[in-house]
């Protein structure tokens, strides 16, 4: 696992940060990343201020920055990074097809347990599109390098995973999962060998 020390203020001028309220202690906790962490369901605030002051009469017991400097993992996403996504929803109207996206903003979380002590916090979501809320899961295998995941968009009070959206760092490799599923399409659309093979059955 490689891992790289930032510093804190120039790595918040990218991403940007959050305030939490630990209930527990009463704290206010300052988070990397403007979004949700995915195990904390309290209020999401933008500044310190209106943390402190969401408390009321439950002043907080402390304000817990972030440290001076962060550790992260090598190959955490960066905003404006490409992504390129391999789409076959909507197949019969738009057809298979190669988009390309900016990351616009980078969600985080604690890091899972095999980079506890490793790593302050790890990306969890690459958001491409923040009206609608598309973005892809990032997740860290055991080699702790941060990898695409499915791609996710919100649906209520949940995500709803897009099977049909595959997403790739390089673009030579979304081209060529592009041609794999164009070759599976047109095999599947050769309606007369395949109901010649499965003889009409149910």
């Amino acid at each position: 696992m490689e891992f790289a020390r930032v510093p804190t203020r120039p790595a918040v001028s990218i991403y940007g940060s959050a305030w939490t309220i630990d209930e527990g202690s009463g704290a206010v906790l300052e988070q990397l990343g403007r979004g949700r962490s995915p195990f904390y369901f309290g209020p999401l605030f933008p500044s310190m201020e209106e943390a402190s002051a969401f408390m009321g009469n439950d002043v907080a017991t402390s304000v817990r920055e972030l440290p001076e400097t962060l550790l992260l993992p090598v190959g955490t996403p960066m905003v404006r990074q490409k992504v390129h996504l391999v789409r076959h929803d909507d197949l019969l109207s738009k057809g298979l097809r190669v988009d390309t996206w900016s990351v616009v903003a980078v969600d985080f979380s604690p890091p899972p347990l095999h980079m506890r002590g490793l790593a302050d916090c790890v990306a969890c979501a690459a958001v491409l599109d923040e009206p609608t809320g598309l973005r892809i899961r990032i997740a860290h295998e055991a080699d702790g390098f941060p990898r695409l995941g499915t791609a996710l968009r919100p649906e209520g009070r949940t995500w709803k995973e897009l099977p049909e959206v595959a997403a790739y760092w390089d673009l030579d490799a979304a081209l060529r999962a592009a041609d794999d599923v164009a070759s599976r399409l047109r095999r599947a659309a050769e309606w007369r060998d395949n109901t010649c093979r499965i003889g009409g059955t149910p």
